[in-house]
């Protein structure tokens, strides 16, 4: 069992700052194999700790990492988790009052079968996956960062999922996507052999992969900013109102001879989130809170990730950051500042280069 010292000594740590420690410890090695009590502390990144066995039952953490510690089965039932990773992990459960609004990543969980609820926010990535045991996945509005299912036994997403990043879900038994379902970047499907149709109307600002499904034909409206890979799939024909920027991946060499609409319209990225309270500038979301004549303000993964769990008060306030759009239509450039001043300042730096 270690000590505080032993705790202080291992992670570099001073011991005078250890209690309320505003950071992540981090502690690895055969050493430990127990934690002592009272430990006050951010985050516990736990690596190749072959001999822990249990945390402490008043360990009050909100970021807790554990790569390869075999025989860490439990975590204590106190623990409420902003953020969690486990890799390699022989855990079981994760505590069911914990938020995980941060970040909740699964990778090789064997034995974990029910996710906790994640508050309907998470501010970075949400992936899970080689977790077979996992039969469903939180009721979440909106991820900012990346959404991965892999190697579960995940049938379907909630109905109004908005995901920043990437959507990514190879391999998986998913029978369709949300027909309200927004994405960022590219819808990643390939090796979903239960995925047997998409909503009409779909529109993807980047590349669309349904390699080695089972749909038989792509939706009406559909419309793909990147690549289309509709390799090992049974479609014959292609919709006639089907645009898409890239290439069509096929092994069908008949559509080689097929006349594709490769002008993707440049509104592209406000049809998708026309109907939301959401903008995608710069490669990000933001929450629209008012709208102005020529500017916006918004709140960022941050912000709104906080309002989203906790609600409006004074430091929602705080986070608040106005956008200003480019005049022109065609740069989709947007100025971000704590003031206007500061956004129009931001948008000018932008567009210099296009002047």
């Amino acid at each position: 069992m270690l000590t505080k010292e032993d705790v202080s000594r291992i992670s570099g740590v001073d011991l005078k700052q250890l209690d309320g420690y505003n950071d992540v410890v981090k502690l690895c090695g055969n050493e430990v194999d127990g934690l002592p009590d009272g430990l006050n502390f951010l985050g516990l990144s736990l690596t190749d700790c072959p001999l822990l066995t249990e945390l402490p039952e008043d360990l009050r953490i909100r970021w807790l990492d554990v790569w390869g510690c075999p025989v860490l089965k439990t975590l204590p039932e106190c623990l409420n988790l902003a953020h969690i990773c486990l890799f390699d992990s022989n855990i079981e459960n994760i505590p069911k009052n914990s938020y995980c609004y941060s970040d909740l990543i699964l990778l090789n969980c064997q034995y974990i079968k029910e996710l906790p609820e994640c508050r309907k926010a998470i501010m970075h990535d949400f992936l899970v996956e080689e977790c077979p045991n996992v039969t469903a996945v939180p009721d979440l509005n909106i991820v900012h960062g990346m959404y991965s299912i892999r190697g579960t036994q995940v049938t379907s997403l909630p109905e109004q999922l908005k995901v920043g990043d990437m959507l990514l879900l190879c391999d998986n038994l998913i029978e369709t996507l949300p027909k309200n379902i927004k994405v960022g970047t590219d819808i990643l499907l390939d090796g979903c052999k239960s995925l047997k149709y998409l909503p009409e109307g779909l529109k993807v600002n980047g590349d669309l992969d349904l390699s080695y499904t089972s749909i038989k034909e792509l939706p009406k409206g559909l419309i793909v900013k990147g690549n289309l890979s509709i390799m090992g799939t049974p479609i014959t024909s292609l919709p006639e109102d089907l645009i898409v920027g890239g290439n069509i991946l096929s092994y069908n060499k008949a559509f080689n001879d097929v006349t594709i609409n490769h002008k993707v319209p440049d509104n592209l990225v406000e049809q998708i989130w026309e109907d939301t309270d959401y903008i995608y500038a710069n490669d990000k979301l933001y929450r629209i809170m008012t709208k102005e004549d020529k500017h916006m303000k918004v709140l960022d993964y941050f912000g709104d990730t906080y309002f989203t769990v906790f609600g409006y008060d004074n430091f929602v306030e705080k986070c608040m950051l106005y956008l200003v759009p480019d005049e022109n239509p065609n740069t989709h450039a947007y100025g971000v500042g704590k003031t206007v001043s500061e956004a129009y300042i931001d948008l000018i730096l932008k567009t210099a280069d296009k002047i």
